[in-house]
């Protein structure tokens, strides 16, 4: 029972302390955009990605960092690009579990190839 309890104590402390890091970065020119174009904001977008993990923690293939970029996409009809946006990853470890959450913050905007004035005229 002496055993027992001391057990039951260091499981009850190692639950209770967690630790949480959040890493992030901006990425303003975060496209190409054709040279001769008209680029027009659609207004602000936002996605989400959370995975969870059992004593290994979880990780983020490219395929689902693509879901990510089409999901903050889909939210406003006709985009084509996220611009001047930020990723943030946020990583909480409780005990034996692993918490992942990634979040994609930025402008959807739509692109027209082709149709900027840009201003020289034929001599």
């Amino acid at each position: 029972m002496k055993y027992f309890n001391k057990i039951i104590f260091v499981v009850v402390i190692c639950s209770l302390s967690s630790c949480a890091i959040k890493v992030g970065s901006v990425v303003p020119n975060s496209h190409y955009v054709y040279p001769n174009s008209n680029v027009t904001p659609l207004g602000h977008t936002t996605a989400v990605i959370k995975k969870t993990g059992f004593i290994i923690p979880p990780s983020f293939k490219a395929k689902e960092v693509d879901q990510l970029y089409n999901s903050a996409l889909s939210k406003h009809s006709g985009a084509d690009l996220v611009i001047d946006y930020s990723v943030d990853t946020k990583v909480t470890t409780f005990f034996i579990f692993h918490f992942l959450k990634t979040t994609l913050v930025g402008t959807a905007a739509k692109m027209e190839v082709g149709k900027q004035d840009i201003g020289q005229a034929n001599n």
